[in-house]
């Protein structure tokens, strides 16, 4: 993977130059205009744009159940035969295996897709973490402040710290209320917030909550007053 971002910058490169040569013709400017001789959107276009490599990588690795090969399917489903830029590695002896090639500006190159999704989720060590969060420097404790779950309806429904697919956590919380869990979808992962955010956002209600009941005793007060006027 880290040869494909490698090869991916050089090709953002190259058409900033071929960019900037179309550019110079535009405003005028003498220049020895130099032909790269290829088209490198394509493969520019093959690597970022939405379905192409990087948002299949990305979408892979929000399913738990996903792996390399689920991967390489994927990338051959959407752009085997229909770009002109991704192809079927040739295999060759003495070679290391391959699973895709990529015609780019240089030449084309082969890519092994093992492991590529591990790097992508790029997973901290528990115990780094941990060191993060007791770091006496605000900034580097922030980001790994521990997070608490967004607790709704039974507390029991989803055990503290277990997360479950999609079909499962709906069923359990839609049978803790006795609905039927086939009139409804939830979405893929549980809600979270972190600690002072909801310590926040209860104090607020708390305040809101306070208005309100002095609103209606001066409303009540009020009404009281007008009838001993009257």
């Amino acid at each position: 993977m880290e040869q494909l971002c490698i090869n991916f910058t050089n090709e953002k490169l190259q058409q900033l130059f071929v960019l900037e040569q179309e550019e110079y013709k535009k405003e005028g400017i003498v220049w020895e205009f130099i032909d790269f001789g290829m088209d490198l959107a394509a493969c520019i276009e093959l690597i970022e744009k939405p379905m192409a490599i990087f948002s299949i990588l990305e979408e892979e690795c929000m399913f738990p159940k996903a792996s390399d090969t689920s991967f390489k399917n994927k990338l051959y489903d959407q752009h085997l035969g229909k770009n002109k830029a991704f192809e079927k590695p040739k295999p060759a002896k003495g070679k290391a295996e391959a699973h895709f090639s990529l015609v780019h500006y240089a030449g084309t190159v082969d890519y092994n897709i093992i492991g590529w999704l591990e790097k992508n989720k790029d997973p901290l060590n528990e115990s780094v973490v941990q060191l993060y969060q007791k770091s006496s420097v605000k900034l580097l404790a922030h980001p790994y402040t521990p997070f608490v779950e967004y607790k709704v309806l039974n507390a029991s429904v989803i055990p503290d710290g277990q997360f479950m697919d999609n079909k499962k956590a709906s069923e359990k919380l839609l049978g803790s209320i006795d609905v039927d869990h086939d009139q409804y979808r939830f979405g893929h992962t549980k809600c979270r917030k972190v600690q002072h955010e909801l310590e926040e956002a209860e104090e607020r209600a708390d305040i809101a909550e306070s208005q309100v009941n002095k609103m209606r005793a001066k409303s009540h007060d009020s009404g009281k007053g007008k009838e001993a006027a009257e």
